[in-house]
């Protein structure tokens, strides 16, 4: 480790919430790397608890099937509303290969839950399963378009993120920082923190070597220059004149379940939860508050830095399918799901259009026009794999033609009486 010999790594933790907890060490003189997977909060995390608002509504929760067992972890829908950009290690194993079967991945807006399944996985080739050396980004494709009110965020192209307040949101457990990770995950939570420097200042302190300019660091502050990371080992990492102590009851750090939720500058994507680093100095002192790896105050918390990734991320969006006039759910075929759409929300005004919300016409209200669209074309494209059969839409065409008839005559006898 040269000049730096005398830190040494207490723990590196990916934020991997794992049915049966796995953990993979990697002893390098006193450095142990485990892995795990939340939000924990300065105060009492109920304060952190996200609204369905719509500003977090595509943050979305992530289980995966893999060959070991079932993971969860966070993501963000991009804005073509079919990728979810997460973390590669939760679909991968130790060395960087790809083990996930399968994922579903639950939507919850202020319009209600819904849970999609994934289609394909993209892991970026340079992941090699080493969380601190960095490219710890992947893709999960969607089968079919995100549900109405889900809108994909743009991903952040500048390059001063350091310095910046972020916008955290994650499924992860939580707790506060004075005890760690205490609480069951599955609720997603939100706040605050800054990115003080880019990764590469911990060079000759990880295992490995991190990619210079690929990841974005924080600590977990609580107001007082003993728990500052940053200040505690300032003169190992050069970075004393950072002088930042914290956002007091507004911040917050990632913890297992939050691996590859979304860090927002301005409401776009700037980083990709990745791990959690705590150190100790040769006479076992470290700024940690409890010694334990545990999302607590005085940690480190490293970001997947998604500009740097830009390009990468550009070039393995999902190819939009081919229109179909009445796959209003973009999977390609127009059958149930798509009348399930329209019927969903018949004769609604929406505040938005959207075909999601059964809105074919995008005139933003569901009714006839709508759902002739669907009738007309039904059957077109190609099934759904799990798809057996085509149901026939006979008995739904006589019995909405009849609706119809009956309409329009209301409609005409209104008028003959004014």
């Amino acid at each position: 480790m040269g000049h730096l010999a005398y830190i040494r790594l207490a723990g590196l933790v990916c934020f991997l919430s794992l049915a049966s907890v796995c953990s993979a060490e990697v002893i390098q003189e006193s450095l142990i790397a485990e892995t795990l997977p939340i939000y924990t909060t300065v105060d009492d995390p109920a304060l952190h608890v996200t609204s369905a608002d719509g500003t977090f509504d595509s943050v979305v929760k992530l289980t995966i099937s893999r060959s070991n067992g079932i993971v969860t972890c966070t993501g963000a829908l991009l804005n073509n509303g079919r990728d979810i950009l997460t973390a590669a290690h939760c679909l991968t194993d130790e060395r960087g290969n790809l083990t996930a079967t399968g994922a579903f991945v639950l939507f919850q807006t202020q319009y209600g839950s819904d849970t999609l399944s994934a289609s394909s996985f993209t892991v970026h080739p340079d992941w090699t399963g080493n969380a601190g050396a960095g490219s710890d980004l992947a893709i999960i494709h969607l089968g079919e378009s995100a549900p109405y009110g889900a809108f994909g965020y743009e991903i952040y192209r500048g390059t001063d993120e350091v310095g910046q307040i972020v916008t955290r949101a994650g499924y992860g457990l939580s707790g506060t920082g004075d005890t760690g990770t205490a609480l069951p995950s599955g609720t997603k939570r939100d706040g605050l923190n800054r990115y003080d420097v880019l990764g590469d200042v911990f060079d000759g302190v990880l295992d490995s070597s991190p990619l210079s300019g690929a990841q974005l660091a924080y600590d977990f502050d609580n107001g007082t220059v003993s728990h500052d990371a940053f200040e505690f080992f300032g003169r190992t990492l050069g970075t004393r004149n950072i002088n930042d102590l914290g956002l007091g009851t507004d911040e917050v750090m990632a913890a297992p379940g939050d691996s590859g939720g979304p860090a927002f500058i301005n409401g776009q994507i700037a980083g990709v939860t990745s791990f959690l680093l705590r150190l100790s100095n040769s006479l076992g002192q470290s700024s940690d508050i409890d010694d334990e790896l545990n999302s607590s105050f005085g940690e480190f918390g490293f970001d997947t830095r998604v500009s740097y990734f830009a390009d990468w991320i550009d070039a393995n969006f999902s190819e939009p399918p081919s229109f179909i006039a009445g796959d209003l759910n973009s999977d390609g075929f127009v059958g149930l799901d798509d009348l399930d759409l329209v019927l969903n929300r018949w004769n609604q005004t929406l505040d938005i259009s959207s075909p999601m919300g059964g809105d074919a016409t995008g005139d933003s209200y569901v009714g006839l026009d709508d759902l002739d669209i669907v009738l007309n074309n039904w059957g077109a494209g190609t099934p759904p794999l799990e798809s057996a059969t085509v149901p026939e839409p006979a008995a739904w065409m006589i019995l909405f033609s009849a609706a119809s008839i009956c309409l329009l005559r209301t409609k005409f006898n209104i008028s003959l009486m004014q």
